[in-house]
């Protein structure tokens, strides 16, 4: 069985209690969009019950990531490696914009931490919504950003057992998980790593015991997904 580490438990202590302060354990991508929410599945893009915000002026609490990363000799193949934010009002989703990749730098020497697999600062570029009406809220700035380009600092490690409850509420199993954890630099405090979400082959996510102990991030495709909602500033 494979063992299931936890990275930075003291930091990463501290994300999982602020994301139940503010909601996020609940928070977790599995919803029903329907006609009286606001979201894409919305008809006019506004809350049908007339108690809502329209679209436009609604401003994200939260926001997300997912989308898929192509290894390559061990190196993220930008141009097979799309990506997208989500913004989020609550538990509802506001809108969502594509992400182009356009420079990755990986660290295989200076890792935050000694049990990450891997640490990558990936560059990326907001693209345009394709719903209705246009998305333009842009990820959380650090202090390395400029202008509307930003870089994510997205890192991967062992399974961590403090998933659990939020994969099992996403209906993914968490017994002998073959998956591995995602973690990102707080856009506020960059020495400071948040555990958020999960990544995996397809296989990974649909078969236990998938694990390669020798090589844990061997080339292929992953897909990643955020557990728990990021803290939307401007």
């Amino acid at each position: 069985m494979r063992m299931r580490n936890s990275i930075g438990k003291g930091t990463l202590g501290l994300l999982a209690f602020i994301a139940i302060s503010t909601g996020c354990a609940d928070m977790s991508l599995n919803f029903e969009l329907d006609d009286s929410s606001i979201g894409p599945n919305d008809t006019d893009f506004n809350n049908d019950t007339g108690d809502g915000e329209p679209y436009g002026s609604t401003v994200p609490l939260h926001w997300s990531i997912s989308g898929n990363l192509t290894l390559f000799e061990g190196e993220i193949a930008p141009e097979s490696s799309p990506l997208s934010v989500h913004f989020w009002a609550e538990s509802e989703l506001i809108c969502s914009r594509p992400l182009t990749i356009t420079e990755v730098h990986s660290s295989d020497t200076a890792l935050p931490d000694p049990e990450l697999y891997s640490w990558w600062n990936i560059h990326v570029e907001h693209g345009e919504s394709s719903s209705e009406k246009a998305c333009e809220w842009l990820i959380p700035a650090s202090s390395v950003d400029v202008g509307e380009a930003r870089t994510l600092q997205l890192g991967t490690g062992p399974f961590d057992s403090r998933l659990e409850g939020a994969m099992a509420y996403n209906g993914i199993a968490s017994e002998n998980s073959s998956l591995h954890s995602l973690y990102i630099s707080d856009r506020s405090d960059p020495e400071r790593l948040l555990l958020f979400g999960i990544i995996g082959t397809d296989q990974q996510y649909n078969e236990p015991d998938q694990y390669n102990e020798e090589n844990p991030l061997a080339d292929g495709q992953y897909s990643l997904m955020s557990l728990y909602l990021l803290v939307y500033f401007q």
